[in-house]
């Protein structure tokens, strides 16, 4: 009888599993929808306005030079930076990820979570000279090392619970068919009476 039970556990167990995992795999979804929907329509392009602003060529001191040509720009380009944890929730690796996004011309737009920040810049500046010899890449879209060890390990966690309940219950089920057939009487077979020879009457 504990077994039985114990067997309804592990049966019921995978199917609260598979609820779990089919849960899981939905609010992921829901939270990539979101966020995608977040950002296309949380800031405003105004392309119209943009188009009539001029800006002016940089010096190597960072002033602009009024003597230049003045530089149509008819754009804004716009970029999303995230990271795989909540650091930017630490106001100084905010800090930090501003100005090193303001050294390639990036200005701060505004941020969206503790993950994800959205930075612009002029479109004309990526063909001006560099003048402090900035090797990092503007155009970067992560910040901080990736999170693949944790995304490995979440699916991980979840095949095991999966898979160690079905093979608990295999394993029980198995062990309960040997029980009951080792337990099972064994017919014996009956021998045959014998037949006593008949005598021949002369």
């Amino acid at each position: 009888m504990s077994e039985i039970a114990v067997l309804s556990l592990m049966v019921s167990s995978l199917g609260i599993d598979a609820v779990l995992l089919a849960n899981w795999l939905c609010s992921i979804q829901i939270n990539v929808e979101l966020e995608q929907e977040e950002e296309e329509t949380l800031t405003r392009y105004d392309s119209e306005d943009i188009k009539k602003m001029r800006a002016k060529p940089l010096q190597s001191n960072g002033y602009s030079n009024p003597e230049s040509p003045e530089l149509l720009v008819k754009e804004w380009e716009y970029k999303i930076v995230r990271a795989s944890q909540d650091v930017f929730r630490n106001p100084t690796v905010f800090k930090q990820l501003c100005q090193e996004e303001a050294e390639t011309g990036w200005i701060l737009v505004e941020k969206l979570d503790d993950r994800r920040v959205r930075f612009k810049r002029l479109t004309g500046l990526e063909t001006q000279e560099n003048p402090y010899q900035i090797k990092q890449d503007p155009y970067r879209s992560t910040y901080g090392k990736s999170n693949n060890l944790g995304s490995w390990l979440t699916v991980l966690a979840f095949i095991t619970a999966i898979i160690l309940p079905a093979y608990l219950g295999f394993s029980l089920v198995a062990m309960s068919f040997n029980k009951s057939y080792q337990n099972s009487p064994t017919t014996l077979s009956s021998p045959e009476p014998e037949v006593p020879p008949t005598s021949r009457q002369n």
